[in-house]
């Protein structure tokens, strides 16, 4: 982008941008949204670097008490409220009452060099870097996310993706995946020392438990988690054939739509089609209960909630689904 916006100006009035992604930790054009097929044929050739992390290899609630640089949180959440995957993370770590444990940043928004935060990166090692501004510069420097999977894995091949989880420590990325990192911070309220999280009273009388009970009595198999034993089998299937292919649907009826110069192709066509049938399926099962996996709050309630805010405030519109037949 030739244009050089005004950093502390809404991010809604920027200008147009180049989406871009990492290939072998340079910045390039997205080949799904250049529509070139030279580097649609490039990728092809080029397996993506994945950033995911093995359950069990997942910090345990002692890493995360060990402090990262200068006493501040060892783990750190970079976040996007535009991304529902993104602001489900968000959603979960309020809930969970883990704000004081893990640190977080929120991008502002989108650039010709992806996610951008305006105010600058609040964990190490870029927070030094803004710590060590001399005096006259007057306005902190953006940092981009994607400083973070270049540090991460200079010659990584990726999306510029949030949410992102990161080892201030050991200076890695730890998860890149939204329900993974969902589940370990469910895994972490619940394994927390006793007083050192407090789940949040809007979701304490509904929040499913370990067992499957309805109280938290102490005992450590019954304490707040949204992955109860008893439906997490429900859970894990209701997010991969409902809530997951819906998001995914919603994602490909904006981007086919943009790309082909807002033209209903084949492909926005079952993009659209899929995203209304995901929502009658949605309102059939809620018609019989209260949560999408029972009678209790769990994971896959959190990711829907942040996919309809989105789908309702933005996406009907900005993707102008109003048009669609069935809506």
């Amino acid at each position: 982008d030739d244009v050089d916006d005004d950093w502390n100006s809404d991010p809604r009035s920027w200008g147009g941008y180049v989406v871009v992604k990492l290939r072998e930790g340079m910045i390039v054009p997205h080949h799904s949204f250049s529509g070139v097929d030279a580097l649609k044929r490039v990728e092809k050739r080029l397996l993506p670097t994945t950033f995911r992390c093995a359950e069990s290899a997942f910090p345990k609630w002692s890493d995360v008490r060990r402090h990262g640089p200068k006493d501040a949180p060892r783990y750190h959440l970079f976040v996007a409220e535009a991304d529902p995957s993104a602001l489900s993370v968000m959603m979960t770590r309020t809930l969970l009452g883990l704000k004081n444990v893990l640190s977080m940043d929120v991008a502002d928004g989108q650039s010709g060099a992806g996610w951008v935060i305006l105010k600058g990166a609040g964990c190490s090692p870029w927070k030094e870097e803004r710590d060590r501004q001399t005096d006259d510069v007057q306005d902190d420097e953006p940092f981009w996310l994607h400083r973070v999977y270049q540090l991460g894995d200079p010659l990584c091949t990726a999306e510029i993706e949030v949410p992102l989880l990161w080892d201030a420590v050991e200076e890695r990325i730890v998860s890149n995946d939204s329900w993974e990192i969902i589940r370990w911070l469910s895994e972490l309220a619940a394994t927390a020392a006793p007083g050192s999280v407090r789940i949040s009273n809007t979701v304490e009388d509904v929040i499913g438990r370990k067992g499957g009970g309805d109280d938290d009595d102490g005992d450590d198999d019954n304490k707040p988690t949204l992955f109860p034993e008893n439906v997490e089998n429900e859970i894990h299937r209701r997010h991969t054939e409902l809530v997951r292919p819906l998001i995914d649907a919603i994602d490909t009826a904006g981007i086919e739509y943009f790309k082909n110069e807002r033209r209903v192709t084949a492909e926005v066509s079952e993009a659209r089609t899929a995203i209304f049938a995901k929502l009658a399926k949605l309102n059939e099962l809620l018609e019989e209960r209260r949560f999408v996996a029972g009678d209790k709050l769990t994971a896959v309630d959190i990711l829907l909630a942040s996919c309809l805010f989105q789908f309702d405030a933005a996406y009907l519109d900005a993707y102008f689904l109003r048009e669609c037949e069935g809506c």
